[in-house]
């Protein structure tokens, strides 16, 4: 870590955080959709979580659901209201298979206030199990500009949070270790677990359009290199 952290950042931020507005207006970035997805009533305050589940890693650092649960309950309970209680979209790259399960641990009955966006890329797709169809850029911009961010053990969630307006609340993992946390930032408590995937995962185009695929082998994902 660089010796004057994070006075080597203040220094930059600002000028990076205006670009990054510049840049958003002037290439009309997509907008954030914040309620796409959820009942039509008045919500509070706009909770992103990254939820990383590994994408084309053989080893993957993951962070078991409970974690996510833990956090997000903490923060049901510190920005609920009965008028506006908050909504937490998640941004994942889960598959569908992976995808239901996550959206089943992090709901609460009766209460329906989670969205996932993920690894789909059609409407009928994402309705097999209740997603959003996510797109890089847009996760990444609802990460900078929602009312607070819980990051994942992921550099696109660390950067979202390096853009994020000062003061902007953040919640980062504290068992990700190569992390440069921001003194602001919040930590909530972890363990970090190494998922071991055969073979590895890699984009195919497919009847119902592009998905991420997990092979058995290099071979069988890359059959025209062997």
């Amino acid at each position: 870590m660089h010796p004057d952290w994070p006075g080597v950042w203040n220094r930059v931020r600002d000028g990076l955080r205006s670009r990054y507005d510049e840049n958003a207006a002037t290439f009309a970035f997509p907008k954030a959709t914040w309620y796409d997805g959820f009942p039509d009533r008045t919500w509070g305050k706009k909770v992103v979580v990254h939820a990383r589940r590994g994408d084309n890693a053989i080893v993957r650092q993951v962070l078991g659901d409970v974690q996510y649960l833990r956090v997000i309950d903490k923060l049901r309970n510190e920005l609920g209201a009965p008028e506006a209680p908050p909504l937490f979209r998640i941004q994942t790259d889960a598959l569908a298979e992976e995808a239901a399960v996550l959206k089943r641990a992090l709901s609460r009955p009766g209460v329906d206030d989670v969205v996932l966006d993920v690894e789909c890329r059609t409407e009928k797709e994402c309705a097999r199990w209740g997603g959003k169809a996510r797109a890089v850029g847009l996760a990444f911009h609802r990460m900078v500009t929602a009312d607070v961010l819980v990051m994942s053990i992921s550099s696109l969630s660390e950067a979202a949070a390096f853009m994020r307006a000062p003061g902007a609340p953040v919640y980062f993992p504290d068992c990700w270790s190569r992390r440069r946390a921001l003194p602001e930032w919040r930590p909530y408590a972890c363990n970090m677990s190494l998922h071991y995937t055969p073979g590895l995962s890699r984009h195919v185009v497919g009847p119902e359009g592009l998905k991420l695929v997990r092979f058995a082998s290099r071979a069988e994902a890359y059959p025209g290199d062997v």
